[in-house]
């Protein structure tokens, strides 16, 4: 940028000191190198300077120059139980991390994504639905959402990664509400599966279930251009969900139904 005098630029005596220190303060953006693996790659309209990486599966990054960059991490969202009588809860959502941070070229950054839990089948044991899988991008991990609980006397499963957790899947039906499925690090990534008697709804990235057998809201983010919800929780009615990162529809069958798969949105410029 040129050198330019206060009146060119427009600004007054009271927004010069709040516009130099913007102008001084704006964190360099990085610049891409090479990446591996499949991503999407679009420069959307609405995001103009911007290139967005969308990966669905795995690969590594390596940047040209030391800056920042915007990431989107989302785990995979838990599967549902299968159940012998009624509605087993919703799966959790998985764990929703979006923040700018800064990249080097010492390293190539790794990423993975998360797959939805699988589906619980019916047993003498419960049948419980899977925790989807973790995704990352370098350090930063977004835990899988944790499945919902089985049959009567089963509740939600937290998730089983340590330290930071996607959201709690929902109880399973019982004669006595069951406790949903907690979700680690709560609030940061996800939020608590609901306790009900009827079958709970998984929790969601942007919050608790709303009512007993409804699964708590995603997150809007429009990072990507578009205006896009992630990571939301599995409900026990309705239809099942088609987010990356939401939870599976609780089940009314033997078998449950599977998560739905998480996603990395990595944005350059």
């Amino acid at each position: 940028m040129g050198l330019h005098k206060f009146a060119d630029l427009g600004l007054t005596d009271s927004t010069k000191p709040r516009a130099l220190s913007r102008i001084i303060d704006a964190p360099q953006r990085a610049t891409l190198a090479s990446t591996t693996g499949s991503p999407t790659i679009t420069t959307p309209a609405s995001r103009p300077g911007k290139t967005v990486y969308t990966w669905t599966g795995a690969g590594t990054m390596t940047f040209a120059t030391n800056g920042n960059v915007e990431i989107l991490v989302v785990g995979g969202g838990g599967g549902s139980g299968g159940h012998d009588s009624g509605s087993s809860g919703g799966g959790g959502a998985g764990g929703y991390i979006e923040r700018d941070i800064a990249v080097t070229t010492t390293k190539a950054y790794s990423i993975s994504v998360g797959a939805g839990g699988a589906a619980g089948v019916y047993n003498a044991s419960g049948g419980a639905g899977g925790t989807g899988g973790n995704s990352s991008f370098g350090d930063f991990v977004g835990n899988g959402g944790g499945g919902s609980g089985a049959d009567y006397a089963f509740s939600g499963t937290a998730s089983s990664s340590p330290g930071n957790g996607g959201s709690g899947g929902g109880a399973a039906p019982s004669g006595d509400a069951k406790s949903g499925g907690t979700a680690v690090y709560g609030g940061a990534q996800g939020y608590d599966g609901a306790s009900t008697a009827q079958g709970g709804g998984g929790g969601g990235a942007g919050g608790l279930s709303p009512s007993a057998n409804i699964g708590g809201p995603g997150v809007t983010s429009s990072i990507s251009g578009t205006a896009t919800t992630y990571a939301q929780g599995g409900s026990t009615t309705g239809s099942q969900l088609t987010t990356y990162g939401s939870g599976a529809k609780g089940s009314n069958g033997l078998t449950g139904l599977a998560g739905l798969a998480g996603v990395v949105i990595v944005v350059v410029g």
